[in-house]
């Protein structure tokens, strides 16, 4: 039996490989055959995943036994055979490139020939440019900071703009889940620490009777913006989301 991989990217838009292989071939000989097709050294740690319909990732074939969990069952790519993981087309697959980024390739298995048996593996087609094997981190996390601040302004101009009233479901959006690089880390902690600063110093001007810039004591951030930084036409409302302050900011005029 044949099998029919198609392979994209989601970091390159017009990416597509597809590969011709035999059943009976192992993961090892499928990775080998990917990576020929778009240039990778083979050296560097990788690792499939079986999904689901939803891409959750199920079980790990790895590259290499690294050890790190004794009680389960290392599967390793030169000794699992295609065919003993893989049964319906349709079957979706992770192959994960880059581990310190979590970047990979997504598989599906498109159909499959039976009674056809097939040496080495193909390229069948080839097109656009793979993503590079490696990237820096700190392109990276700008790349990732720059999609987050494009999404959230996405989020913000179809559900709040122009709306001061908020219903329960909107204090329940999903959140996307994004690689957390130590920069990131770093980046979220420096946020939070100022967010902590802000609140306290909401309770130390209303303990000092300190008064905004319309005669209140300010009870929230964005009234100790207005205490310290008046704006002129500038409307701005503050909310608690899951945790989060959420602050938004447009012209009143």
């Amino acid at each position: 039996m044949i099998f029919n991989f198609r392979i994209v990217s989601d970091e390159v838009e017009n990416f597509r490989r597809e590969i011709k292989i035999d059943a009976d071939s192992t993961f090892l000989d499928l990775r080998n055959a990917i990576y020929d097709s778009v240039g990778y050294d083979k050296n560097q740690m990788c690792s499939f995943f079986l999904c689901d319909g939803n891409w959750e990732k199920l079980r790990e074939i790895t590259l290499e036994d690294m050890d790190l969990d004794a009680s389960e069952d290392a599967y390793l790519m030169e000794d699992t055979i295609l065919s003993d993981e893989i049964e319906d087309e349709g079957q979706r697959l992770i192959l994960v490139f880059d581990y310190m980024t979590d970047r990979a390739f997504y598989i599906e298995m498109k159909s499959s020939e039976t009674g056809k048996n097939l040496k080495d593996a193909l390229c069948t087609s080839s097109m656009g440019t793979p993503p590079a094997q490696m990237v820096d981190m700190e392109d990276f996390d700008a790349k990732i900071d720059a999609k987050i601040a494009a999404k959230a302004v996405e989020d913000f101009d179809e559900d709040f703009y122009g709306s001061d009233a908020y219903s329960d479901d909107e204090f329940r959006q999903p959140v996307t889940a994004v690689a957390l690089t130590p920069f990131r880390a770093i980046r979220l902690s420096l946020f939070s620490a100022i967010a902590c600063i802000l609140c306290s110093a909401v309770v130390m001007a209303g303990c000092n009777g300190e008064k905004g810039v319309d005669g209140e004591t300010p009870k929230s951030v964005s009234d100790f913006i207005y205490l310290y930084f008046p704006l002129d036409d500038v409307e701005t409302t503050t909310r608690l989301q899951d945790g989060g302050w959420q602050v938004r900011i447009h012209n009143s005029a």
